[in-house]
C-alpha cells in the first residue's frame, strides 16, 4: 500500500470511530432521559400527615408556565455551557447581579401576590386536594376499625 492509501484508511477509521462515539453518546443521553421520565412518572411519597403537599407542589410546577420555559431552554443552555463555560458563567453572574440591583420584588406587594394566588383556581384545587389527601389515612384506619368490630 502506498502512503496516501494508508492515510485514507486511517481517516476512514477515524470517521467510523467518531460516528460510533456519537451514537453511544446519543444512547447514553436517551437512557438518562428515560431515567428522568421514570422518576417523574413515579413520584416519591414521604410518609406522614402532610405528604399530599409534595404532590400538590409537583403538580402545580408541572402546569406552571415557567416550567415550560425551563424545559425548552435547558437543552439550548446546556449546549452553550458545554461549548463556552467561562462565557456562560460570566453571563449568569451579570444577570444575577442585575437582578439583585434591580430588586424586582420591591415592585410587587406581598398582599397582591397572596390575593392573586388565592384567586387562582390551580392553587385552590391544589389546597383542597392536599387537604383531602392529608385526611385519607385517618379515614381508612377508622374504616378498618369499624370492620373489625
Amino acid at each position: 500500500m502506498t502512503r496516501s492509501s494508508d492515510k485514507l484508511a486511517q481517516t476512514r477509521l477515524a470517521i467510523v470511530e467518531h460516528l460510533q462515539r456519537k451514537q453511544e453518546n446519543r444512547r447514553e443521553s436517551q437512557e438518562q432521559l428515560q431515567t428522568k421520565a421514570r422518576k417523574a412518572v413515579s413520584p416519591r411519597r414521604s410518609p406522614g400527615r402532610f405528604s399530599g403537599f409534595g404532590d400538590v407542589g409537583r403538580n402545580w410546577w408541572q402546569h406552571h408556565p415557567a416550567h415550560t420555559v425551563l424545559e425548552l431552554a435547558t437543552p439550548v443552555l446546556s449546549r452553550y455551557a458545554a461549548r463556552k463555560p467561562a462565557q456562560f458563567l460570566g453571563i449568569a453572574a451579570v444577570a444575577g447581579a442585575a437582578f439583585v440591583f434591580a430588586r424586582p420584588w420591591k415592585l410587587i406587594s406581598l398582599t397582591g401576590v397572596l390575593v392573586a394566588l388565592l384567586r387562582s383556581s390551580v392553587v385552590t384545587n391544589a389546597i383542597s386536594h392536599a387537604m383531602s389527601a392529608a385526611h385519607l389515612p385517618q379515614d381508612t384506619e377508622e374504616a378498618e376499625f369499624t370492620e373489625h368490630e
